[in-house]
């Protein structure tokens, strides 16, 4: 269809409006700005001659040669409405115009397409880099928080850990004076038998010399007969002899006091570096000896040592070792039994077992036996830290502990230490 119209008239204003979305109402000029124009303008004017292309408003787009004053229109639709107008000379036929109007169509559909692929994309895009965004700092304040939770936690677990090791450390410290305090114990009861008696006898001499005394002023004054009436008087031959016993009993006691000294000195290394070569059977008889002293019970003890050579060791901690070992072994025969220490070489390690014929241990128990703070004992009569403090100072020397045992069999506790042990912390 033709219509004619006067160019002083005014186009019907555009019905879309412009939104901010991709599926949006676009104008001609939204929608042909970035075609080739020139390339598309030949085309249409191939078809329909000279024209001129205006938006709905009436304001010219493209402008093809020149038109008369009078001219024919055709709406250009795109969505079933009008966005603009192709005027040509009214000498062109209807169907050239149309055919015009038509590939001008064709192209809008196209461009509004390809327009709204791109909006569609960018708005794609864009809406997945806001998430993105809000994604990421959400995971940064997750992450920020999970930051803080973790320096917390780890502040808590120093704490706790310190607090353990505090309390591991008073414990284990208060196992050592405990073993002091026992092994003090039987040396002061092992020291006060002799020194009773060694008083006892300075006492009894000490009348003696003043008997003697009584007789050496009689003579000095020149009494004889009185000083040899006092003499008979105090049996003097008899208190001769005696003094003689008893100074022979209190250098036994003194020499008994010197010996267990000599064992404590032994058994605590007071005269030892920390690591030195030191001889085991020589700590073990040292042990043995104070152990026989303080136990209450004088248990059975057996040694059988075999000649094995020094070894490099902290000589303190294996005496440490061996005392507690032993302490563990009398503990277990309190009823009756026996223990026995035994040492020998064998595939370059020092191997040490105390073997006792005790009340033995449950098999359920013997897998804590070295857990700090595990003891079969009564409350009050232990610490747990024993056979841990054992472990300890076996593993420091690099080498191995093992315990054997069975209900009624007794236990056996195997230390193996490597003979080429180099010290190290």
């Amino acid at each position: 269809m033709k219509e004619i119209r006067s160019s002083s008239e005014v186009s019907p204003p555009a019905v879309a409006a412009p939104g901010p979305r991709f599926d949006r109402d676009r104008s001609l000029h939204e929608l042909l700005d970035d075609l080739p124009m020139p390339q598309i303008g030949a085309a249409i004017e191939q078809l329909c001659g000279p024209y001129v292309l205006v938006d709905g408003a009436g304001s010219v787009h493209t402008r093809r040669g020149v038109i008369a004053i009078e001219y024919a229109e055709i709406p250009i639709r795109w969505q079933a409405e009008p966005i603009g107008f192709l005027r040509a000379s009214v000498s062109v036929e209807p169907a050239a115009l149309r055919s015009a109007a038509d590939l001008l169509e064709a192209i809008i559909a196209s461009a509004a397409r390809y327009a709204m692929a791109r909006d569609l994309h960018s708005e794609a895009v864009a809406a997945d880099f806001d998430a993105l965004q809000r994604k990421h700092a959400q995971l940064a304040a997750s992450e920020a928080r999970y930051r803080d939770l973790a320096a917390s936690l780890e502040r808590r677990v120093a704490d706790q850990v310190k607090a353990l090791d505090n309390g591991y450390r008073q414990v284990y410290r208060s196992e050592k004076l405990a073993s002091v305090g026992r092994l003090a114990a039987g040396v002061a009861h092992e020291i006060n038998n002799p020194i009773g008696f060694v008083r006892s006898n300075l006492a009894t001499a000490r009348g003696y010399v003043e008997k003697f005394g009584s007789v050496g002023a009689a003579l000095r004054e020149g009494r004889a007969g009185e000083a040899e009436g006092r003499w008979r008087e105090s049996d003097l031959d008899y208190i001769l002899e005696d003094f003689s016993a008893l100074i022979e009993e209190s250098i036994a006691g003194a020499d008994r006091i010197a010996a267990i000294v000599g064992d404590l000195r032994r058994a605590a290394n007071i005269d030892r570096a920390e690591e030195a070569l030191a001889d085991v059977n020589e700590l073990v008889r040292a042990a043995v000896a104070l152990a026989s002293n303080g136990a209450a019970a004088h248990p059975r003890l057996a040694l059988q040592l075999r000649n094995v050579p020094p070894i490099r060791c902290r000589p303190a901690q294996i005496s440490e070792l061996i005392r507690n070992l032993l302490s563990n072994s009398i503990a277990a025969i309190q009823s009756g039994g026996e223990v026995t220490v035994r040492t020998e070489m064998a595939d370059s390690c020092l191997v040490l077992e105390v073997i006792d014929t005790g009340e033995g241990i449950a098999p359920e128990t013997l897998p804590r036996v070295f857990d700090p703070f595990f003891t079969t004992r009564a409350i009050g009569q232990g610490t747990g830290l024993g056979l841990t403090v054992c472990r300890d100072i076996v593993e420091a020397h690099e080498g191995t502990i093992d315990l054997a045992s069975a209900p009624g069999r007794g236990t056996t506790v195997t230390v193996r230490i490597p003979a080429g042990w180099t010290g190290g912390s």
